[in-house]
Order: structure tokens, then sequence, then C-alpha cells
């Protein structure tokens, strides 16, 4: 038996494990108890029994509701695009899915925006209020009614967008893998995965790993976003003179400030950092993703400038 040119070649005095548990769609047809079998030079050797069991509810349930449809949308996208091209396919499949999901995520920027909007006053209430909690709920709650703030409005939308996004991010990162074959849709399963063009201008194999372009390039527009979403609304002002002193709500504003800054530059490094670890088609993705909702950020806060009031502000001495 010639091993020259074997995948996992062992050479003498060295071990090495597989896993078939990532093969277990495409290798085992039936649920049932497994060994393998193999001859090496006249003689045959067994593997330890292994059961193969079917899976959970909720595996099956993510994966026929989530995962599959939008691996499938991406293979579908990369067999018709010219050159079966992954590049064009992941910012294809990306945009589709983020303008499918345009309006719950726009819910969720408007009623972020209305949750800073209010802050002030939900702040004075906790001064006002400090040590009777009773009375603060119920202040709180009155504000939220009479501003038409729900506080789980910027909440809900990201539920229904997390399992769509985060099955993307999957499809991307494992979805060239040849044991997700047997994922595929039977229109499909023809369709060679050999075929597909990972290329990105001749520079980048979207199946490596970039820790230069893109790590940069998707933490500068993750803080550009942030920055955007965490902008203050300007408030047109007149005859407004400053008190000498800082009172506990500016002080309280000041510290809200302060970690929202912190936040600003803290998370675009930790997601470049991250990307700097994945395939650069993930990063492709998330680049595509974060433009996107830079885009609908400047959207919202536009609209957010032209409905903003003229507030009179009495003069104190």
């Amino acid at each position: 038996m010639d091993c020259a040119d074997a995948q996992y070649a062992v050479a003498p005095g060295e071990s090495i494990t597989l896993s078939y548990s990532n093969w277990v769609y495409s290798l085992f047809d039936e649920l049932g108890i497994y060994r393998i079998e193999f001859s090496l030079e006249g003689q045959t050797y067994y593997s330890n029994e292994f059961t193969i069991e079917a899976p959970g509810l909720l595996t099956t349930f993510w994966r026929e509701a989530f995962y599959s449809p939008i691996y499938n949308a991406l293979i579908f996208l990369i067999s018709v695009l010219p050159n079966h091209s992954l590049a064009l396919a992941i910012i294809l499949v990306t945009l589709i899915i983020r303008t499918i999901l345009l309006i719950p995520s726009q819910h969720a920027i408007r009623s972020q925006r209305k949750m800073q909007d209010i802050q002030p006053k939900l702040e004075e209430v906790k001064r006002k209020y400090a040590g009777n909690q009773e009375k603060i709920a119920m202040e709180t709650m009155k504000i939220w009614q009479e501003n038409k703030v729900n506080p789980l409005g910027s909440c809900l939308p990201l539920l229904i967008q997390f399992p769509i996004l985060i099955a993307l991010f999957y499809a991307i990162k494992e979805g060239l893998n040849p044991d997700k074959v047997a994922l595929l849709y039977e229109f499909q399963k023809d369709f060679s995965m050999t075929s597909i063009d990972t290329g990105l201008f001749g520079i980048f194999d979207l199946t490596k790993i970039d820790i230069y372009f893109f790590p940069i390039a998707v933490g500068i527009l993750q803080f550009i976003q942030m920055r955007l979403a965490l902008a203050k609304k300007s408030t047109k002002k007149i005859a407004e003179k400053k008190p000498a002193k800082k009172n506990v709500k500016q002080d309280l504003s000041s510290d809200m400030e302060q970690a929202n800054k912190m936040m600003q530059y803290f998370m675009p490094l930790m997601i470049a950092f991250f990307t700097a670890s994945i395939p650069s088609g993930v990063g492709l993705y998330w680049g595509t993703s974060t433009l996107y909702g830079i885009i609908q950020q400047i959207v919202a806060n536009r609209e957010s400038t032209k409905k903003e009031p003229t507030i009179k502000v009495i003069e104190k001495e």
C-alpha cells in the first residue's frame, strides 16, 4: 500500500487522531453502531465502536430553518455567477439578506435613537427619586409611554436577525468543506466545489486567513458604524447659559459618554483581531454587512435630525 500521497500519511513512530464528527452526514447514511476497519501490510485493524445518533430537535431546527437555506442560497449564487466567483456570491447573499432584514433592523436603530433621546429624562428621574425604586419605575414607565418608546424595541428585531446572520457566517466559514455537500438540496448536488473561484482581485484567497487588509478594513468600518450609532443628536437651543457647577445629571451623562467612547475603540479592535483569525471570506461578509449598516445608520440619523425640535432654554444667572 503506497501512502506517499495520502492526505493523512503517518510517519513511523508518529500518531494522528482523526475525528469523524464533521463527516457524519456525508459518510453515514443510516443511524446505528459502526466500526471502521482497514488493512495495512496484510494485517487488519479495527477502530473502537461508535454510534451515529439522530441530531437533536434544536440541531435539526437550526439546520433546516436557517443554515441549509442560506448555505444553499450561497452555493446557488456561486453556480450561476461568472467564473463561479465566491467573492461576488458572498457580497450578493449578504446584501440580499440585509435587505430582507431592513425593516426590523431599521426599527431597531430608530428605537435605539429614541432611547438615547430620553436618556437625560431617565437619569433625572433616578436622581430625583434616588432610593425609591417604585417611584423610579413608575416615572420611567410614564416617560416611555409619553414618548412612545418600547424598551425592547431595539432588542426584538436583533433577536430576529441574529440566527440568520449567524447562519450566513457559518455558511461562508464552513460551506466549502467537502463534508457539507450532504446538506445541499438535491438539484444542486451535481455542482462541483472544485470549480469555485475563491480569489479576490487576484490577491486574496477567500478560503485563507489574511492578517492585514481585511482585519484593518473591517475594524475601520466597525469604528465608523459605532461612531454614527452613538452620535448625539444635536438640538437647537436658544439663549442658553451654562451653570457654573456640574450637577448629578451631568456627571451621570459624562460617565455614559466615557463608557460609549471606550466601546467605540474596544469593539472595532476586538472585531479586527477576530477577523484576523478567520478565513478572508468571512471578513468580506463582515465588511459588506458593516458597510450596509453604515449607510442604514446615516439614513436613520438624517431622519432623526430632520425631526429635531427647537428648545427654548431659560438663562440661569
